[in-house]
């Protein structure tokens, strides 16, 4: 939405805590290697399509994998289309880039809850030492447990 940088970049001067050295930076996704280091990605529903999982994934994958950043804050509206199989895709392919996403925030909902739009925000690591993609269930669940301790 045009606007909406501008909108963030007010924001963030209107309300950072002094004395804070937060500041914004757009980023489009071929240009990921231009940019600098930072402490934290935050993101919000930017995936609408298996390839986009896919794409977002990878970038955020790069970024924190090159140290350029700590962690990932990143908002997702869940069963936005349904059963799409987006949700499904975003988080097999955090997890194949050897990203650990955990539930930052959210409602905690059982396989058996009727389908509804749901916001979440994921917390997403790097995984230390291992590619998520190359573990079992209970590896990938283990690993995932430990980066959520720290």
């Amino acid at each position: 939405e045009a606007g909406a940088f501008e909108a963030l970049c007010r924001s963030v001067r209107e309300f950072k805590p002094p004395p804070a050295a937060v500041r914004c930076a757009e980023c489009t996704w071929p240009d990921v290697g231009t940019l600098g280091d930072f402490d934290l990605i935050v993101g919000s529903d930017l995936v609408y399509s298996a390839a986009g999982a896919r794409a977002f994934a990878s970038i955020v994958g790069k970024l924190l994998r090159a140290g350029k950043a700590a962690e990932c804050l990143y908002a997702h509206t869940a069963e936005r289309w349904g059963s799409s199989g987006f949700d499904a895709d975003l988080l097999e392919s955090l997890r194949g880039e050897g990203l650990v996403p955990s539930l930052a925030r959210g409602v905690e909902v059982g396989d058996d809850a009727p389908v509804a739009q749901r916001s979440f925000v994921f917390r997403v690591r790097a995984c230390p030492g291992a590619v998520a993609a190359g573990m079992s269930h209970g590896e990938a669940a283990a690993a995932e447990a430990a980066v959520a301790e720290t």
